[in-house]
């Protein structure tokens, strides 16, 4: 944790394209600042919202719900289309989640989801039970295995919760069941990146998403140099310009000649 960052939500007002920023699970805010920062400075409208129960206390989180994220995601959504008359949802983990979820409720231009998990509990036999566990064990340590910060100065520049909330985990767990069944039902543009490092998603998640939407117009791009924290990591300039370049093409109305995909960072489409 580092009490020394601000965890506020941000916004920067720009021109009438809005970019609504969504951190992910257990994190805050500054996980999306310097992405926020760089967009703002291309000229755009960007909201960095922060998530119900996240960036305060470990009592807040554990006593949010998943219905209680996607309000925090609605409100920031609310605020962002009444100032722009086009709007772009960005969002990383969790925040991907809530993007696709919106899109299936509001008009949104495009999304982009970042490191965005389609199931959990196959990973540990111990999750499908997380739902009696909750009762009796709040919170875990972060296993070792889940910090897989390429950069090891990614700790300056994000805020998270130093422990796990046991019932804020089986939150999550429904809702990433819920967004798996809408994916058909999702035809918005997106970008979905997926940093190869990452250790706290299946990897096959981005995969999925990417065949299971009915967009036609999308777009898969793996980040090699990368772990979960995409916009924060070692490879966070070339995140940003990924995601400027979705931007740009998606508001001029030139989004993907075809449907493409990037493999491994490869820059040849498909």
């Amino acid at each position: 944790m580092k009490p020394a960052l601000d965890r506020g939500p941000f916004f920067y007002r720009g021109n009438d394209t809005g970019v609504l920023l969504i951190h992910g699970w257990s994190g805050s805010p500054p996980e999306v600042h310097g992405l926020g920062d760089f967009l703002a400075g291309q000229g755009y409208t960007v909201s960095g919202i922060r998530l119900a129960g996240h960036g305060t206390t470990p009592q807040d989180f554990a006593q949010t719900s998943w219905q209680d994220w996607v309000a925090s995601a609605e409100a920031g959504w609310q605020e962002l289309s009444e100032q722009c008359s086009k709007v772009i949802v960005v969002g990383l983990s969790l925040g991907g989640l809530l993007a696709m979820h919106l899109s299936r409720r509001h008009t949104i231009c495009g999304l982009v989801v970042m490191a965005t998990a389609t199931h959990l509990a196959s990973e540990d036999w111990r999750l499908r039970f997380i739902g009696l566990f909750k009762y009796f064990i709040r919170e875990q340590p972060v296993p070792e295995i889940l910090h897989d910060a390429v950069d090891p100065t990614v700790a300056e520049r994000i805020w998270h919760y130093d422990k796990i909330s046991v019932p804020a985990l089986h939150e999550l767990i429904k809702f990433v069941a819920i967004v798996r069944q809408e994916l058909p039902r999702i035809s918005t543009p997106i970008l979905i990146l997926q940093g190869k490092g990452d250790r706290n998603v299946p990897l096959d998640s981005a995969e999925e998403i990417y065949q299971r939407v009915s967009s036609t117009k999308k777009e898969l791009i793996w980040i090699p140099r990368s772990g979960h924290i995409l916009p924060a990591d070692a490879a966070r300039q070339e995140v940003w310009q990924h995601i400027l370049g979705f931007i740009q093409t998606t508001i001029d109305g030139n989004l993907f000649q075809r449907v493409s995909r990037h493999q491994a960072g490869n820059s040849l489409l498909a």
